[in-house]
């Protein structure tokens, strides 16, 4: 796999691909965000070699004012290092794998997310995507079935999952859907976002769970 493919920005979804490969190849099982952060982290040390990867990095990396940012860590970051100390920052990527309840609120969280990538890709970094796994058989189907409650923050996530063409953009202000803070804590979101679920589980039997994944690239020149 050729390293130009982070430095020309190739498309998200060919690297994910290559992470199930991995995965499946090597019988691994990703049973909760930390594992998922991990695995991903080994695996694109292991694909670009010459460029560095780490994780939980504070946001004072980029040397901005760190209260700018909605979040003070990124998850996974991929940069090169230049001539003088100075640094190539490629990738900054926030992962999201949830589990069993709360299931409003950690959509809150992957929208938090979405608009930290936003700050990044302002702020430094070339690309930032934010990438949320599912595990069918363990969360269930709440985050994508169209079932109950499909309005509000649902409408995001549960509207595309069958047939993208209904899909609801991720736009403009999104509100906290629950909880004290409900009419308060909002996002500003500067791009337009669609989620188009992808369902990993049916390429192929070898891997050990019922995986369905989204993931979102911010890039604001392009988008605004």
């Amino acid at each position: 796999m050729p390293e130009n493919r982070i430095d020309t920005l190739e498309t998200t979804e060919k690297i994910i691909e290559g992470f199930f490969d991995f995965i499946r190849k090597n019988n691994l099982n990703l049973y909760n965000e930390f594992s998922f952060q991990f695995e991903f982290g080994i695996f694109l040390r292991r694909e670009f070699p010459k460029l560095k990867v780490e994780f939980e990095r504070n946001v004072e990396i980029l040397n901005k004012n760190k209260d700018i940012f909605t979040k003070k860590e990124i998850d996974v970051i991929v940069y090169k290092d230049l001539p003088k100390g100075e640094k190539d920052f490629l990738w900054a990527i926030e992962l999201k794998f949830p589990r069993k309840g709360q299931t409003p609120e950690q959509m809150f969280k992957i929208v938090e997310d979405i608009k930290f990538c936003e700050e990044l890709s302002s702020n430094g970094f070339r690309k930032a995507t934010q990438i949320t796994l599912v595990d069918e058989e363990y969360q269930g189907k709440s985050f994508f079935e169209a079932v109950g409650k499909n309005d509000g923050i649902y409408k995001y996530f549960r509207s595309s999952f069958d047939n993208k063409s209904q899909s609801k953009a991720l736009e403009n202000t999104i509100y906290k859907p629950t909880g004290k803070q409900k009419a308060e804590k909002k996002y500003q979101l500067k791009g337009k976002y669609n989620i188009e679920w992808i369902k990993e589980w049916r390429k192929s039997s070898e891997l050990k769970q019922k995986i369905v994944y989204f993931y979102i690239d911010v890039d604001l020149e392009k988008k605004l």
